[in-house]
């Protein structure tokens, strides 16, 4: 009898050990191994805060598993859970879901980093461009948020400024009127963005750099100029686009700012560029009357804004000027640059070395 019992015994577990052993086959063959149109190179975020159904949700959704259930119970089977990544994935391979697990919980993001290189000079137009060139995002989307080339956001409906929350990130932010975008504070430098960034990320991180290079040394400076951080910002700007050597940047600003002392046009011809995309050599009479801000051959002081992002030479050397008896300069091809007393010096040697 009690034979006759045990062997019931072993033949229901060996019954039992086959189902589940199919069971599980089943269920890993149709639940675990990769599926069709698995989400390669694709950007798959897990928020902050979320649950195991709330992930798994998200990659039944994204097609990186075939079950919700299946995932729900393996993450509770690995006491998983609590221990899940939040942040963007990428799968630049198909993964069954024990893979997928081992991969959030091991914050596994791949997600490289590509180098950029900010040239000092570099307007948004320029960086929006270059982060839509290597395929990143559309170059408008960074001028939506760090604002248009040139635009006075007072004179036209078409456009919304930048938000206003932007302010937040640098107190070198506080004297820039919100009349005008960003350009000037995106500090040109080397780079190593996340494919996955956001224009808004590419932005507070460049601002936040300039505040970072802007010591309390070079705030005392600024203090000590009387001038505006946004005014020496401006004047940088254009010392980057008219001189290559500190020392020219900074007897050049020693003249312009000596000029605008004195109520005179500075006649920058940098300013012009900005609006018209010509060079020096290819400005016409035209240009030269346009009704704009960025003007200065029309309008006096200093420009509506920044006309490109300076590097920090240009940024001392507007800070501090060096004085000279110089009321002129100008530029040849080869950027070397000649200084003038008198207005009849300076034309005599723009018609020597123009």
């Amino acid at each position: 009898m009690n034979n006759t019992l045990d062997q019931k015994i072993k033949i229901i577990t060996l019954a039992t050990g086959i189902i589940l052993f199919v069971v599980s086959t089943i269920l890993y063959l149709l639940f675990s191994l990769p599926r069709g149109h698995f989400p390669i190179g694709q950007i798959i975020t897990i928020p902050h805060g979320s649950n195991s159904n709330e992930i798994s949700k998200i990659l039944k959704e994204k097609r990186a598993i075939k079950s919700v259930l299946f995932f729900d119970l393996l993450t509770g089977l690995l006491s998983a859970e609590k221990k899940i990544k939040a942040g963007d994935y990428i799968f630049d391979s198909p993964l069954s879901s024990f893979q997928i697990v081992r991969k959030v919980v091991a914050g596994d993001y791949n997600i490289q980093n590509e180098k950029f290189l900010i040239k000092e000079g570099s307007t948004i137009k320029d960086i929006g461009l270059l982060f839509e060139n290597k395929g990143f995002f559309q170059a408008e989307e960074l001028w939506e948020i760090a604002g248009f080339s040139g635009v006075d956001y007072r004179k036209t409906k078409e456009m919304i400024p930048p938000p206003d929350d932007l302010y937040s990130v640098s107190s070198l932010l506080e004297s820039k009127p919100k009349y005008v975008g960003f350009e000037g504070y995106l500090f040109p430098d080397t780079y190593f963005f996340p494919q996955n960034i956001s224009p808004r990320g590419v932005m507070e991180i460049m601002v936040k750099n300039l505040d970072r290079k802007i010591t309390d040394e070079i705030r005392e400076g600024v203090a000590g100029s009387k001038r505006s951080f946004f005014e020496i910002i401006t004047m940088a700007s254009i010392l980057e686009k008219e001189a290559i050597t500190f020392e020219d940047k900074k007897i050049i600003s020693g003249i312009l700012w000596k000029r605008l002392n004195k109520g005179m046009l500075l006649q920058v011809d940098a300013t012009l560029q900005y609006i018209t995309g010509r060079n020096t050599y290819e400005l016409t009479e035209n240009d030269l009357n346009t009704d704009s801000p960025y003007n200065t051959y029309e309008y006096k002081g200093l420009p509506l804004g920044p006309i490109a992002n300076p590097g920090m030479d240009s940024i001392k050397a507007a800070i501090y000027p060096e004085d000279s008896p110089y009321w002129y300069y100008l530029s040849d091809k080869n950027h070397n640059v000649y200084y003038s007393e008198t207005f009849e010096e300076h034309k005599a040697k723009k018609a020597m070395f123009l």
